[in-house]
């Protein structure tokens, strides 16, 4: 049942997810109203986050919602926000909003500070020994209390953005960066808005809504910052150079310009200037706090920053060798002579990392790392961390160890009330060339000072999908790397193997055609030209369901991700049953995905976000195949069963969101894990995404068998073409430098 509704006043308890937010309806007199369901307001995807503790009108559409919890349905109300507008909080509502937002600070002293008549002029003055006299209140809680006081300008910037049709949570942004001249200096500079994810054309919008009149040099500059935008969007780059930046404004301009828009962009803060061109201010500064950060503990003494540092001090190679001696003998497998010094060379520097091929153990001897950890240090914390979730638990399964996502860490340690972490500890990044410029940063901002950090990760596959390259420029810097060479998962005689080192090395050695059946072909083949009919006969002959893959470079297409997934989900069988849920409105009814696929018994799945739940507990990327489906839910809220990782799991509402069909996927979902036998796609329609980072990715996923389903000259390009890792421009591997030869 859905019905409109107009609210006068909602106060955000809690973020929930996206742009949802658990929220309490305000009465007249700022009292909260009770009701019998919680309420849920799902505001407009670009508000972006909603900061709780804040004071809302809002208007739309409320429907009922019910979902199961351990056997019990449970209602609550979903208000789809048409428009929202924030509002200063009164005597009750601020209150609510100093103790959401202030550490330190319960009800009874938030009622006693709403109470002084002169509190917002003592906030302002920041006269902490006034906010004192308020009974249970402290220098450390005054100084809390002043810094998250909403900024005097704050909702006059928000009316002002709300009139314009930009996000009015904006204004928090922008009253942190600017303060009470938030206005001034936007109406002055309206492309500053760029630096947060607002577009060129609503800037141009925004600048004829006030009928601006702007000097041709900060219209210069805002079409520079736009092609910055562009191109590092498009490229994963965090530099630009000048003359990209000249040729992209003028295209963009559709004129010939005789300012640099590089300096312009400058002048007016938009950019920094840097040795290869212009980078952002905030890609700047995250490449700078991540360099400092990884230059610093490096340079750490041993035994420094951390009384439990102290065992540092007792390492040299020889006990280190002894140390390994006694302890190889209780390892499930023999080190290599190269094993050995990459785990020997972990405990001589604070910073090191580990590089190699598909095979080569990188992950493995992280058990030979953490035993001798655990033999040499009496207390420490050992952090093993992924970019996702499927290679974080793909390294708990290698080294018996608990792994995480780096995002649940940051999650888990980042933000009010959550706690620190230990002064000192090692944290090991797996996958670690997967890892964009903002996770590191995000990263190495909630480490202490006493980190040691153990980086694996391999410099020929795909670069990550955000900006930055971290792990490849540290490979080029002062920090030690270990190259491990040895192939551990297939024998050197494998074809597959071969074309994987020909392609990683740069070589345009191509395999042999496929045969009339895949039985009949050799493990390592190409199926040209492509054919869907001749993929799906080899595919129907390539063993267990779960043994199998089809890798491609896109979603979209012929040949890509989504229209395969819907030809092989007919080609097990269209009649099978489809996975209903029930819905509010409709009843029983089949749910469909995000990308408009239905989901059927027997169906290969992958799970798209991370669920950190007692009866779900599955990571972004775990595969699996849908066992069972209901006629009706069931009492415990399911819709069926998946096995999930080799264990049964409840198909929940909550399940279900987060469910694909996975016959194929990408190749970048594919990182991380291996098959039997893998069928990549390398056809035209995705030319200009090939490069030898994704031949080589897709190459090195099967443990038995690779077949190319391939345009010949396409694949013989994209492995000429080298790794597209190559083509980003950054700046952070000059900062490593620049520093390591500072002190």
């Amino acid at each position: 049942m859905t019905s409109a509704r107009l609210y006068s006043l909602v106060q955000v308890a809690k973020q929930r997810k996206g742009s949802d937010c658990y929220v309490n309806v305000i009465n007249t007199d700022g009292s909260i109203k009770k009701r019998h369901r919680s309420l849920i307001v799902r505001f407009p995807h670009h508000y972006g986050e909603i900061p709780t503790g804040s004071l809302w009108k809002v208007t739309g559409q409320q429907a009922i919602h019910q979902f199961m919890v351990n056997g019990f349905l449970i209602y609550e109300d979903v208000l789809e926000a048409n428009h929202a507008l924030l509002v200063r909080p009164t005597t009750h509502t601020l209150s609510r909003w100093i103790r959401i937002r202030v550490e330190g600070i319960g009800e009874v002293i938030a009622n006693r500070l709403v109470r002084q008549r002169n509190l917002e002029k003592w906030v302002r003055s920041a006269d902490v020994d006034k906010l004192c006299t308020v009974h249970g209140m402290n220098a450390t809680l005054a100084q809390r209390l002043i810094e998250q006081w909403p900024a005097e300008g704050l909702y006059r910037t928000m009316d002002w953005l709300n009139a314009l049709d930009l996000s009015p949570s904006l204004g928090f942004k922008l009253t942190n960066l600017f303060g009470d001249d938030a206005i001034a200096r936007l109406t002055a500079n309206p492309f500053l808005l760029l630096g947060l994810n607002v577009s060129y054309s609503k800037v141009l919008t925004v600048i004829d809504q006030l009928q601006l009149n702007l000097p041709d040099e900060v219209l210069i500059a805002g079409a520079a910052m736009h092609a910055f935008v562009e191109r590092t969007s498009s490229s994963g780059s965090t530099v630009v150079s000048g003359q990209v930046l000249r040729e992209s404004v003028n295209k963009t301009l559709r004129s010939l310009i005789n300012i640099d828009p590089g300096l312009a962009a400058v002048k007016k803060g938009l950019l920094v200037r840097v040795q290869d061109g212009y980078q952002s201010w905030g890609m700047a500064l995250m490449e700078a706090e991540v360099a400092r950060k990884l230059v610093l503990a490096l340079r750490r003494p041993g035994g420094h920053d951390s009384l439990h540092a102290a065992w540092e001090n007792q390492v040299d190679r020889s006990t280190l060798h002894n140390a390994l001696a006694l302890f190889e003998h209780k390892l499930p497998f023999t080190l290599s002579e190269e094993q050995r010094q990459a785990v020997i060379g972990v405990f001589l520097a604070p910073v090191v990392g580990i590089s190699g091929g598909a095979g080569t153990g990188k992950t493995t001897i992280l058990k030979a790392i953490i035993g001798l950890y655990e033999a040499l240090s009496d207390k420490w914390l050992c952090l093993p961390v992924a970019l996702s979730g499927r290679a974080a638990r793909r390294m708990e399964q290698r080294i018996g160890k608990p792994a995480q996502t780096i995002a649940k860490l940051i999650s888990d340690h980042q933000g009010k009330g959550k706690p620190s972490l230990p002064d000192q500890l090692l944290i090991i990044i797996d996958e670690a060339s997967m890892v964009d410029l903002l996770s590191m940063y995000r990263l190495v901002d909630i480490l202490p000072e006493a980190s040691r950090f153990i980086l694996l990760g391999d410099i020929a596959k795909l670069p990550p999908i955000g900006s930055g390259l971290v792990f490849h420029m540290l490979y080029k810097s002062p920090i030690p790397f270990f190259e491990l060479t040895q192939v551990k998962r297939q024998l050197d005689q494998s074809l597959v193997h071969r074309f994987a080192t020909a392609v990683r090395e740069g070589e345009p050695i191509m395999p042999e055609l496929c045969a009339e059946t895949l039985s009949t072909s050799s493990d390592c083949c190409i199926l040209s030209p492509p054919s869907l009919n001749r993929l799906t006969e080899f595919w129907r002959d390539a063993g267990k369901l779960n043994d199998r893959i089809i890798l491609s470079p896109r979603r979209s297409g012929n040949w890509g991700v989504t229209a395969l997934n819907d030809h092989f989900q007919s080609v097990q069988g269209a009649e099978r049953a489809d996975l209903h849920y029930l819905d509010p409105a409709k009843g029983w009814v089949p749910w469909v995905t995000l990308y408009n696929q239905r989901l059927k018994q027997g169906d290969l799945i992958m799970v798209t976000e991370d669920i950190y739940d007692d009866s779900l507990d599955v990571r972004d990327g775990d595969l699996g195949v849908i066992t069972e489906v209901y006629p009706t839910i069931s009492s415990e809220g399911w819709y069926g069963v998946a096995e999930i990782n080799g264990e049964m799991k409840g198909i929940n509402q909550t399940l279900l969101e987060v469910l694909d069909l996975s016959y194929s996927i990408t190749v970048h979902e594919a990182q991380g894990t291996q098959w039997h036998t893998v069928f990549s796609v390398v056809t035209r329609e995705a030319q200009q995404m090939l490069d030898a980072s994704l031949i080589y990715t897709a190459s090195t996923r099967p443990t038995d068998c690779l077949v190319i389903v391939a345009d010949l000259d396409c694949l013989q390009d994209a492995v000429k073409a080298g790794n597209s890792a190559n083509w980003r421009q950054v700046d952070i591997g000059k900062k490593l430098a620049k520093l390591s030869q500072t002190r």
